[in-house]
């Protein structure tokens, strides 16, 4: 029994108590996994912040650095550069091949050609692209969602990786990079 002079301050008292004896208590949190290394190799976003990831254009030529599958029409040898576009070789002279142009084209994995479409992905859309005169391809068609080969939200593999930044934009595909102190892991 709480005498009659103390019955108007018993409840902060006892507030202030409990209070007292909570900031005491230390939560333990269980450790989600290893802890984030100094320096890693892991997946890094790339952003596309000016929002040109569905433009298709012919550029100049340039070097093949990630070559993907090849397909041959005619006197050209057409090459997917993994995530970047295609590239287009003339092998009229066989001795001699020359680079006529660059398809750019963000995501594109895989190819194809009838007649003068080519056919490709563009992110996890298909795109066909009229290639009659390679300098100036025409996009003919667009189907969204066509595929799901690349996921914005999550790299392809796993392993630790750079967090999204939704700031610097969309995500329009992963590179393996050298991370420092990556916080997100898979």
């Amino acid at each position: 029994m709480i005498p009659h002079r103390f019955r108007k301050v018993a409840p902060a008292i006892l507030l202030l108590g409990l209070f007292a004896i909570a900031s005491c208590i230390k939560p333990y949190v269980e450790p989600v996994g290893p802890p984030a290394p100094e320096k890693t190799d892991g997946w890094a976003p790339i952003y596309d912040s000016s929002n040109t990831s569905k433009i298709i254009k012919a550029v100049a030529a340039r070097p093949i650095s990630k070559g993907g599958r090849i397909y041959v029409k005619d006197t050209i040898l057409y090459q997917v550069e993994q995530g970047h576009g295609i590239h287009a070789i003339s092998i009229a002279k066989k001795d001699a091949p020359f680079k006529l142009g660059f398809l750019e084209v963000v995501g594109a994995q895989e190819m194809a050609i009838i007649g003068n479409v080519l056919y490709t992905n563009n992110l996890n859309d298909l795109v066909a692209i009229d290639i009659t005169d390679f300098g100036s391809p025409k996009l003919t068609d667009r189907i969204s969602g066509a595929f799901h080969i690349f996921d914005a939200n999550y790299p392809p593999g796993s392993g630790w990786y750079e967090c999204i930044d939704s700031r610097k934009g969309k995500v329009v595909g992963w590179e393996i990079k050298s991370l420092n102190r990556p916080q997100c892991s898979r």
